[in-house]
């Protein structure tokens, strides 16, 4: 089974790229740590590239920002890119059955990205 992770998102780069607080259980220790300033990747969901002026990219970060920034989420990770950003799957407001990545591709806000693209 997947594991969970909290994160309080502080700043949204893009419709796919955000920042935040990463905070991390330690059970054995009875305390949380937290990783700050930490850059998160959405796994599998590529939103157009603001700097590249592609259409929707305002649109995607506008849709992105409305329904994470400044909020606690759920993420699972999935490791490090190349960028050293933490790749995740995203779930907002609890629900476990409904992850964020796949609602920017519903509304055609991304697409589906395959390693190399």
């Amino acid at each position: 089974m997947a594991e969970f992770y909290k994160v309080l998102v502080t700043r949204v780069k893009d419709g796919d790229t955000f920042e935040g607080e990463l905070i991390i259980p330690v059970p054995t220790l009875q305390m949380k740590m937290h990783l700050e300033d930490q850059v998160f990747r959405l796994l599998t969901a590529d939103t157009p590239e603001l700097s590249k002026h592609e259409p929707l990219a305002v649109e995607a970060k506008e849709y992105t920002i409305e329904h994470i920034l400044d909020k606690e989420i759920l993420v699972v990770l999935h490791g490090k890119d190349s960028f050293g950003r933490w790749l995740t799957d995203v779930y907002i407001d609890g629900d476990l059955n409904n992850r964020f990545n796949d609602s920017l591709l519903k509304e055609g806000l991304a697409h589906i990205y395959k390693k190399g693209e």
